[in-house]
């Protein structure tokens, strides 16, 4: 359709240079324009799914379908600027995996162009400077040179200063210009490009026509600086507005670390209730939304499904890119338009909490349902942060904190990056680096060891820590949290809740066991964690078994009334391994959990095939002996099988410190 349409204008000019009809020259322009339009149409398409699956194929034939919209369009159509700005950003994406400097300075001569031939009074010109200021910004990074950072500012400020007050765009362009001046602070150590910046950010939160995910990735670049400022309660003010805000909790989780930011500030004021509060809201957002969708909360959706749909249309509504909104109707009724649906959203909650049964919809946990969740036991959150480290113990009686001095933000990413049990570390080194592990946990403190009960959360960095280990491990050693009490994971305080909930509900299991085993298995999911899963065998058209894979995603949709246990004897079933989602604590386990299982064991990191054996083995033994296979009893097993397994591997902690238990 393409190939016909572009023939079908060649052959019209031609008949127009022939004739000179009127008529046939705007057919000819009609034609080229849709041709045109179809080109850049289809470059939008593989660049989105290039932004989907990271496959270079797409990135190339986007940016192949770009080059001809702009090769194809003449120099003074009003289209020209928009297609070179689409070309330049493709470039730089590819220059951005590839690191091909040419690629860099194509894009930034089609951005400048861009610029240049767009009137200074166009609606476009200040996307089109902050496009160019970004990649500015990136020349800079790679050759150091100065005059590309001072560039990059002055395209971005001339870009603020295009934008008006009220245009939802203004947010990004402030972002774009906060970046740039942090950047200027870090390289000149001038103060005022560092204040300027977090100013930048800040104003861009209160960007009330903004997208949400804009002005929360202000709020947490401004917490950043803040705190590199010691504006312990602007810092907190902001915090609070940001978590606060109903129309912005599900964009939270794209950014990882906010909530245990805003925590450690209030830490820092001592104010450890609001600190563990604000936590739990903005922390794995997206599995307290899943379990929002299988408790009596969301039964709004069967009893009221009028306002629960207006709800979920304007939620998506506040989300929509400006751009796109722009090419059916025009800009001064977009603004407007944005500021009436942040309006109606705000009214459609006040409405839905005036509905009996849903006073706290999106609210969370007041502290009193808090602390009942730590019923027969107590809670431990080891929150880590760039700030400060603590652990918030919560209990049915109180909530106290422990400081945690030790426990450096830098010197956790350090261990977390070394290669504990592959091939890397030499099989001699390995003892004394197993050791060295564990020993350094033993900065979580160790006043909590006589608890009888203890349910960890490890927030951000923490979130596959084995606390539960820490301190010493020898053969008449108990100076270890692991010989004092028996631990539990859970992903939040609020799933916790929910697993103590189905826990109750599904009552003692029937002892129906099922038992699938793999081989070997395909590797996992950086890019989207919910795509993780287990690797099983299915029945093929032919007959013949062919591979099929059970994703988190396709689990967390399951509804199971009477499923109670699910031990998952794989490798790194409870290990999160996106640094942007770290907080959202997505793994296969967590996808059992959303499911209906109060009860998940799972693995941390990867083991080894024989010690998998061994302790699936031992926690079967243990919980047949039981007479109950209540919470404890489902921990105790665990705990026990980890014990018969560690007397024979004292040296090697890291092949069987990782089983642990998620449940109530």
């Amino acid at each position: 359709m393409l190939i016909t349409q572009a023939s079908t204008w060649l052959a019209l000019l031609s008949e127009y240079k022939r004739s000179g009809s009127k008529d046939v020259i705007d057919m000819a322009a009609e034609f080229a324009r849709a041709s045109i339009q179809r080109l850049n149409n289809l470059g939008v398409v593989f660049w989105s799914r290039y932004e989907r699956t990271g496959e270079m194929a797409d990135l190339e034939e986007a940016i192949r379908m770009a080059r001809q919209a702009v090769e194809s369009t003449p120099h003074d159509h009003q289209d020209r600027s928009r297609w070179m700005s689409n070309l330049g950003n493709k470039l730089q994406r590819r220059y951005k995996r590839t690191g091909e400097m040419a690629d860099l300075e194509e894009a930034i001569e089609m951005a400048r162009q861009a610029v240049e031939s767009t009137p200074h009074d166009h609606p476009d010109r200040a996307r089109l400077m902050n496009n160019l200021g970004i990649m500015f910004k990136s020349r800079y990074e790679r050759t150091g040179e100065i005059a590309d950072l001072e560039e990059a500012i002055e395209m971005a400020r001339q870009a603020v200063k295009s934008t008006p007050y009220d245009h939802p765009d203004r947010a990004r362009c402030l972002n774009n210009l906060g970046d740039k001046l942090e950047s200027w602070h870090k390289q000149t150590g001038e103060v005022a490009g560092l204040e300027e910046a977090s100013l930048c950010f800040y104003n861009a939160w209160y960007c009330q026509t903004a997208i949400p995910f804009d002005r929360v990735k202000a709020a947490a670049r401004c917490l950043t600086l803040l705190a590199t400022q010691a504006k312990v309660d602007t810092a907190i003010q902001l915090g609070q507005d940001l978590l606060d805000r109903n129309d912005q909790q599900f964009v939270m989780s794209i950014f990882a670390g906010v909530a245990a930011d805003v925590c450690s500030f209030l830490l820092m004021s001592n104010r450890p209730a609001e600190a563990l509060e604000y936590l739990e809201k903005g922390r794995a957002v997206i599995i307290g939304q899943l379990v929002d969708a299988r408790s009596d909360l969301s039964s709004l959706e069967q009893q009221y499904p009028d306002i629960a749909r207006r709800y979920i249309y304007l939620r998506d509504e506040v989300n929509i890119p400006v751009n796109r909104l722009e090419q059916d109707i025009g800009r001064a009724q977009v603004i407007e338009r944005r500021r009436e649906a942040v309006a109606e959203l705000n009214a459609c909650i006040r409405e839905i909490r005036g509905i009996t049964g849903n006073k706290r919809f999106l609210l969370g946990q007041t502290m009193a349902e808090i602390q009942e969740r730590a019923v027969g036991g107590t809670i431990v959150v080891v929150n880590i942060t760039g700030l400060r480290s603590d652990a918030i113990l919560v209990s049915r009686a109180a909530i106290k904190t422990l400081n945690l001095p030790q426990l450096l933000a830098s010197d956790v990413l350090a261990w977390l990056g070394k290669k504990w049990t592959g091939r890397e570390v030499r099989r001699r080194e390995r003892p004394q680096k197993n050791r060295e592990y564990l020993e350094y946990l033993t900065c979580t403190d160790d006043r909590a060891n006589d608890l009888p009960r203890i349910w960890w959360i490890g927030t951000g960095l923490g979130s596959s820590m084995p606390f539960y280990t820490a301190r010493i491990h020898s053969p008449s050693s108990t100076e270890n949290v692991f010989s004092r009490a028996i631990s539990s994971y859970t992903p939040s305080i609020k799933a916790l809740g929910y697993t103590q909930h189905r826990s109750r509900a599904t009552g003692r299991a029937e002892g129906s066991l099922l038992i699938a085993t793999m081989p070997t298995t395909p590797p996992r999911d950086h890019i989207d964690p919910s795509n993780s899963g287990l690797v099983l065998q299915k029945q093929g058209e032919g007959q013949e078994a062919e591979q099929d894979r059970l994703t988190v995603h396709r689990i967390s949709e399951l509804s199971l009334a009477h499923a109670y246990i699910a031990y998952l004897s794989a490798c790194s079933t409870a290990e999160n391994t996106s640094t942007e989602l770290s907080d959202e604590v997505i793994h296969v386990v967590s996808g059992f959990r959303v499911a209906g299982f109060p009860h998940v064991v799972g693995c941390l990191w990867p083991s080894v095939d024989r010690i998998c054996a061994d302790v699936a083995s031992k926690f079967y033994e243990s919980l047949q002996g039981g007479k109950r296979w209540d919470g404890r009893a489902v921990a105790w097993a665990v705990r026990e099988a980890v014990l018969a397994v560690r007397e024979a591997e004292m040296e090697m902690p890291l092949v069987w410190a990782q089983f642990v238990h998620f449940g109530a």
